[in-house]
């Protein structure tokens, strides 16, 4: 659980890996403002973005999803459709932030990093 201070506001989020679907009604019940990570079920995870998006899109901000290992032997074009996955997922109606949901690897190519992001900035159109 991370508790930050803000000037203007507190906010109350989850941070979490792996399998999560049977304790999200749990979470839930503490109103947190975000929850961080939900991995994809092909690392790990046992709930899509796109399914917690249906249940609880409209009282959370979801955080992640991004695979981290498209960061190694993918194209680019591959990073980009792993992105563009989690943004039609979850980005509809906004409470969503595009994250990576483990450690970008070492060996990965910085430059690739940054065109991802530089896609998401304009296929969501991020200012």
């Amino acid at each position: 659980m991370v508790v930050r201070n803000y000037p203007f506001k507190k906010f109350l989020g989850f941070h979490l890996t792996g399998k999560v679907r049977d304790i999200l009604p749990i979470m839930m019940e503490a109103k947190p403002d975000f929850i961080l990570r939900f991995e994809s079920p092909r690392f790990g995870g046992d709930i899509s973005l796109g399914e917690v998006k249906l249940k609880y899109g409209d009282k959370i901000c979801l955080m992640g999803g991004y695979d981290p290992h498209f960061f190694l032997g993918s194209s680019l074009d591959e990073m980009c459709a792993e992105a563009k996955r989690c943004i039609d997922e979850a980005a509809t109606d906004g409470g969503f932030i595009l994250a990576n949901t483990d450690a970008i690897p070492e060996n990965a190519n910085w430059q690739d990093i940054q065109q991802v992001v530089q896609f998401a900035k304009e296929y969501c159109n991020y200012k």
